[in-house]
């Protein structure tokens, strides 16, 4: 879409306001087994994946589902899924708390942090894991990257917030699943809805825009008027925002603090500060991000 990338932020928001072309990422081929260790934000749950020729990842790729979406609070979500047997916690076990929006799906994160660790469908073979989380994918220069940890496909693509952000790239874009996992097969073509012209009017007056957590526990509500716009609406990469949030860009808008407000469920907000100046926020019942 041409969007423009910070190498930190615009000046406006602290930053240094310099544009950066970022390089093409690098990954490397596989040798021989490997072990790969990850870790929640805070440390306290700590996991590991073993990777040999017969623990190959059933897939990785990103996610567009609802449910993804809403509690990893990300416009798509980078999954790794691998055989069930071949992942461990290691420690930190005690801390994990499970929410099941659905009957089928489930999601565990870290009580201390709200890292999410673990998703995916009840009774699959495989676990839903983060490659955000894992130690290799964490460093902060482009280093190579074991190849196993490269997207392959877009997942439930037909619930894309913003498919012209992600069509553009060149992996395969299917409307819900492979065939492989239940899903219909069909990729994108033909069946993702043209993205609607931006409003050249905005609303007259205040318009309240209403969200919450996936379970419902919290809700919040947005005053938007012509005196309270959004500061910026963008995708963040920062390290604390990955590896909290469970993805490879995560989608943010800023707005005012006077015209936000949590109308419901505060009780059930439980707060995690990865740094002095860094605080996140989500709910303690599904573990979805607020703010």
């Amino acid at each position: 879409e041409g969007l423009p990338c910070f190498k930190d932020f615009p000046a406006a928001f602290g930053g240094s306001d310099t544009m950066f072309d970022a390089p093409a990422a690098t990954f490397a081929p596989m040798q021989g087994d490997a072990c790969f260790k990850g870790s929640c934000q805070c440390g306290t749950v700590g996991f590991q994946y073993e990777y040999s020729d017969a623990t190959k990842p059933m897939f990785c790729g990103f996610c567009h589902c609802l449910n993804c979406r809403r509690v990893n609070s990300g416009t798509a979500v980078h999954l790794l899924g691998v055989p069930t047997a071949a992942f461990k916690i290691v420690a930190g076990e005690d801390v994990l708390a499970e929410h099941r929006p659905t009957e089928k799906f489930y999601r565990k994160w870290c009580t201390k942090c709200g890292t999410g660790v673990v998703q995916g469908p009840l009774g699959a073979p495989f676990v839903g894991t983060f490659p955000t989380t894992y130690e290799v994918c964490a460093a902060k220069s482009p280093l190579p990257i074991p190849e196993i940890f490269k997207p392959q496909s877009h997942f439930n693509f037909e619930n894309s917030l913003a498919p012209a952000t992600f069509s553009a790239e060149d992996i395969l874009c299917f409307k819900d699943f492979p065939t492989a996992f239940g899903g219909s097969g069909l990729l994108k073509d033909g069946t993702v809805a043209p993205v609607e012209p931006a409003q050249t009017s905005g609303p007259s007056d205040v318009t309240v825009y209403k969200g919450g957590c996936l379970c419902g526990a919290v809700s919040f509500h947005y005053e938007y008027s012509s005196e309270a716009e959004p500061m910026f609406c963008g995708f963040c990469h920062c390290l604390a925002c990955r590896h909290a949030n469970a993805g490879s860009g995560v989608h943010i808008l800023a707005v005012p603090v006077a015209v936000f407000k949590i109308v419901a469920g505060e009780d059930m907000l439980v707060e995690h500060k990865a740094s002095e100046k860094f605080y996140r926020k989500w709910c303690k019942a599904c573990g979805a991000g607020i703010a």
